[in-house]
């Protein structure tokens, strides 16, 4: 589980009130999937298309803005990496960063 969702559904849990348990296991299933590993054989290319693959490969909806990666380019991609992983390794040095929006969809 990300050390940043850990956190923060533990906080949820284990603060007094149980008002936050619904809060908390709403964040289970995105920290579980976050978690799961795939193989990425990935040539270097731009990087719009890198992330796409990303997406088609492990089912998840990558929502994009075109203008922020019109003309960069991605480093090959070859390991097994989590989801988090790999979009991680593949914006590194752009300044983008991303946020889930929900199990299987990351803006």
């Amino acid at each position: 589980m990300n050390v940043h969702i850990r956190a923060i559904v533990s906080r949820l849990i284990n603060s007094g009130p149980r008002k936050y348990l619904p809060a908390a296991l709403a964040l289970a299933p995105v920290a579980v999937f976050a978690q799961v590993t795939a193989t990425f054989d990935l040539p270097a290319q731009p990087l719009a298309e890198s992330l796409k693959a990303v997406g088609t490969q492990t089912n998840t909806n990558l929502l994009v803005a075109p203008e922020l990666v019109d003309g960069k380019q991605a480093r090959e991609l070859r390991a097994s990496l989590t989801v988090d992983q790999a979009i991680t390794e593949l914006l590194k040095g752009t300044g983008i960063t991303y946020r889930y929006l929900g199990e299987r969809t990351i803006v």
